[in-house]
């Protein structure tokens, strides 16, 4: 990348931070001075009210230990659920066949029955209506073949419009049924990934100790606005910017949340709500005194922080935590890398070309063993991706780093999950 691009990302990675996260450890001085330039620069925020903050202790059922679900067990979970459908296809395939072969064995018997009985024919015949019952309930068909052409393959019913089928027909059609072998179901790749992660989960760690709402009323404190905003011209100090945003209550809710209460992401009702369709703001702090001010603006604050946000962008090259988390991408990108190469060492040793001169493979030529390498480096790969990305939503590092390495490396993440996506198990 030339010099003069990456100067413009610097600043795009810098606003573009500042504007998802909100967040800023370091501190930022506000005078009545660098409000008003801050207000005059931008139309956006030129009726931007300050609010007081104030705090309210209310009743509410705490966040406590308890068991709970773990991240790996629910993952497992998670994968079940795309490979369920088959599995349950096949348990009703094989429910169906055993109520196939109980069918044939009730048929059997209701013939017998019905041969047996010395009841009256118009009696009787009931074991036949019943038996032709289960015999279309299951698809079961009699049909002898006369061995002439212009004679044709004649069907055999126990009980047809009316009629009955003669003794001896009863007795070929109750051997024919009885010699009948039901087919067990062939089990799909999916339903074989079902069995086996299933398995699995029997050496997976199904719970611990984490937090759940209890069930005994507590106390606590909540924000909450003051009723009239105050000029912003009172803002002087050092300030620093509260991590998340948070949305106004304009009306009571009975029981969950007060009139001009401050919510966020972590308040129990937020989700449940749909607070996340309003915009939030942030709130800012005093160092020195501690008073908080809600801002209706998402841009006053982070246009005061712009500097402390370059020095803190222009170091992230020697942050621990940027320092653990380029390690750990790194190391996935090499690993998952490793489980590719490992795929197309086994497809090179069996590549040939066509007449066409084409390069082609056949999987089918795969030995067993080299099947289930492959597979399970394409499992490997699924499970690293995963990770990956869950290290590319760290959006500060992750787009620091892309700044500093070269095009081949920024795209890299993109060449394994294109791998990933365009290559099949082999079965």
């Amino acid at each position: 990348m030339n010099q003069n691009f990456k100067n413009l990302l610097t600043l795009f990675m810098i606003l573009n931070i500042s504007l998802i996260k909100a967040q800023q450890q370091s501190s930022f001085t506000i005078t009545p001075e660098l409000s008003q330039k801050v207000i005059a620069a931008r139309e956006d925020i030129k009726n931007v009210k300050v609010y007081r903050v104030i705090t309210k202790e209310v009743d509410y059922y705490p966040i406590v230990d308890g068991e709970v679900i773990t991240n790996e067990y629910r993952i497992a979970l998670d994968y079940l659920k795309d490979y369920k459908p088959a599995y349950d296809d096949y348990v009703k395939a094989i429910a169906y066949n055993t109520e196939k072969t109980e069918a044939i064995k009730t048929i059997s018997s209701k013939i017998d029955s019905f041969l047996n009985s010395d009841e009256k024919r118009d009696v009787k015949e009931k074991y036949l209506i019943e038996g032709q019952d289960l015999a279309n309930k299951y698809e079961i068909k009699v049909v002898l073949e006369s061995g002439n052409i212009n004679i044709g393959n004649r069907k055999i019913f126990l009980y047809n419009n009316g009629n009955i089928a003669s003794k001896s027909d009863l007795k070929t059609y109750q051997k024919i049924i009885n010699d009948i072998r039901i087919i067990e179901p062939e089990k799909s790749w999916e339903c074989q990934q079902y069995i086996a992660r299933e398995k699995n989960l029997l050496n997976i760690q199904k719970t611990e100790i984490g937090k759940i709402l209890s069930d005994k009323l507590s106390k606590k404190s909540i924000y909450m606005i003051e009723e009239s905003p105050i000029d912003v011209n009172m803002l002087s100090g050092e300030f620093k910017m509260l991590n998340e945003k948070y949305v106004v209550i304009t009306n009571e809710v009975t029981g969950k949340l007060f009139k001009n209460e401050l919510v966020n992401e972590s308040t129990e009702h937020y989700k449940r709500d749909r607070f996340y369709d309003f915009k939030g703001f942030p709130i800012i702090q005093n160092v020195i005194t501690n008073e908080l001010y809600f801002i209706t603006s998402e841009y006053y604050a982070i246009d005061l922080e712009s500097k402390q946000l370059v020095k803190n962008y222009e170091t992230t090259g020697t942050n621990p935590q940027y320092v653990a988390w380029k390690t750990k991408y790194i190391g996935l990108l090499q690993s998952a890398q490793i489980n590719i190469n490992a795929c197309k060492a086994i497809i090179a040793k069996h590549t040939f070309k066509n007449m066409l001169g084409e390069k082609r493979y056949d999987s089918g030529d795969f030995s067993a063993t080299e099947k289930s390498t492959f597979n399970k480096n394409l499992d490997l790969l699924e499970a690293k991706l995963k990770q990956i990305r869950e290290l590319e939503s760290k959006q500060d590092f992750y787009g620091y780093y892309n700044d500093k390495v070269s095009e081949i490396d920024a795209t890299k993440s993109y060449s394994i999950s294109s791998y990933y996506n365009s290559t099949s198990r082999i079965y």
